[in-house]
């Protein structure tokens, strides 16, 4: 099954603050009008569902230092975060940002995509995330895992999914929980086992988006 895309850039989901800052004594950057932030929006992510972004680094989606761990190492894989910017119209540039499991605050390998909201005349800056992709540790092991270590075609098209759906995409494998979430028009039925990709909204509301063992996406 192959997955239409209706081009709502969605906003609903709008992840914790990043990129801000204000020094004491100067005013902030000033907005940037929403119909240029859209067009950001639409450039981003036909480069994101083409996977031509050009100035994706080596080894993506994760880091060099560990683009070339074995499988038998995922359970403890340990990567390097990351971060590097794409070009947009007008000087601006938006970010893609790669963070590893942390025992502390979360279990998942997490791609955000930042989308510029501001700027200050010299650079533009982003208030929070425009897409996120997180992977559970647990699919790294099997075979749609061997797929996302070996290329960077599923990330990048699912942060497009995520930034137009405007949710929160999270790959897993799937539970009872899961079997019985509501399902997303582009998703087939879900059995255990099966890896899925499950969209949040900002009101924690879930569903699912995709059954990649249903060849969904």
């Amino acid at each position: 099954m192959s997955y239409t895309a209706s081009y709502s850039l969605s906003s609903h989901y709008a992840p914790p603050p990043a990129y801000t800052s204000t020094y004491a004594g100067y005013p902030g950057p000033a907005a940037i009008p929403a119909k240029k932030q859209l067009d950001y929006k639409v450039q981003l992510r036909a480069r994101l569902a083409q996977c031509s972004l050009s100035s994706m680094p080596s080894g993506f989606p994760f880091s060099t230092s560990c683009s070339h761990v074995s499988l038998r190492d995922i359970p403890n894989l340990s990567c390097e975060s990351f971060e590097f910017n794409e070009s947009l119209p007008d000087g601006a540039q938006a970010t893609i940002r790669f963070v590893p499991p942390n025992p502390v605050k979360t279990k998942y390998f997490s791609w955000r995509a930042y989308v510029p909201t501001h700027s200050d005349g010299y650079r533009t800056s982003a208030k929070y995330a425009a897409a996120e992709v997180q992977v559970h540790p647990g699919v790294l092991g099997g075979s749609y895992g061997r797929q996302i270590m070996k290329s960077s075609v599923i990330i990048l098209r699912a942060l497009a999914v995520s930034l137009e759906l405007g949710l929160m995409l999270t790959i897993r494998v799937a539970n009872k929980e899961t079997v019985h979430l509501r399902r997303h028009a582009s998703a087939s039925s879900v059995r255990l086992g099966d890896v899925v990709f499950i969209g949040t909204d900002n009101t924690g509301r879930q569903e699912v988006v995709f059954n990649a063992s249903a060849g969904d996406l």
